[in-house]
């Protein structure tokens, strides 16, 4: 038996211009700042999507779609940090792409911070941040409606909080004090079946120490999960989200 706490996401769709598809994500601070703001209330990622397009002969490949991912920080230019985001989001929605559809093209994703973590801990930093930016352009990609998809990948951040006095083991989506956190990311293929966790990224907080139990936090973050899936089948098929999506 654990105990869950969950916040509820936000999702936009900006229609930015010569784009494909665009969308925009964020995870609600789990506290509402008490002089309300016109922009977002948490850890926000903007994706966009162009393409398929005519591919570079160097970026070319002959049997299937080239998937080309940059990640903007809030400010500056894009740097180490930025490029392994890229590679975790580009493992985390592979899984979902058809990329055999589309050979010898590009699609061109870019992804932007939009309202930082830096300066958090826990989950309420780096893993919130990854989420929001894999879900965002995951919408994007559903948005855009012009690359194949066997399914739709949905990021959960999540962390374990210290454990109370005989109490069940406690987790939460934000959450600055924490003993372990991580990343989980989740194939929907249909209504009718369990999504699989397609990538993963669980540690202790501790340098050095060792993280808790992987299955328990995988099958708390499947049912985070589930919470993000139906939110997005509501926001794109805002008729009725009983009927399975097609994808």
């Amino acid at each position: 038996m654990t105990s869950t706490v969950i916040v509820n996401p936000t999702i936009v769709f900006p229609s930015l211009s010569r784009t494909d598809g665009s969308a925009q994500f964020t995870f609600s601070n789990p506290t509402p700042n008490p002089i309300p703001s016109p922009g977002p209330s948490g850890p926000t990622a903007l994706a966009s999507v162009t393409g398929p397009i005519e591919a570079r002969i160097a970026s070319e490949h002959p049997s299937q779609l080239t998937l080309e991912l940059t990640v903007r920080p809030l400010s500056h230019v894009s740097a180490t940090a930025q490029k392994t985001l890229a590679s975790k989001i580009r493992c985390a929605l592979l899984p979902a792409l058809i990329l055999p559809a589309h050979p010898r093209t590009l699609v061109q994703v870019v992804v932007q911070e939009l309202v930082s973590t830096r300066g958090s801990s826990g989950c309420a930093g780096d893993d919130v941040m990854l989420s929001a930016m894999i879900n965002a352009t995951m919408l994007s990609l559903l948005d855009a409606g012009s690359i194949p998809l066997r399914g739709v990948v949905c990021a959960v951040p999540l962390a374990r909080l210290p454990q109370q006095h005989d109490s069940a083991p406690r987790y939460a989506t934000h959450a600055p004090a924490t003993i372990a956190s991580g990343c989980f990311a989740f194939l929907f293929e249909g209504a009718s079946s369990e999504p699989a966790c397609v990538w993963a990224s669980w540690g202790s907080a501790t340098p050095g120490g060792t993280a808790p139990d992987l299955e328990e936090a995988q099958h708390v973050a499947r049912g985070v999960a589930k919470v993000i899936w139906r939110e997005m089948k509501v926001r794109l098929d805002p008729r009725g989200t009983d009927d399975e999506m097609e994808v």
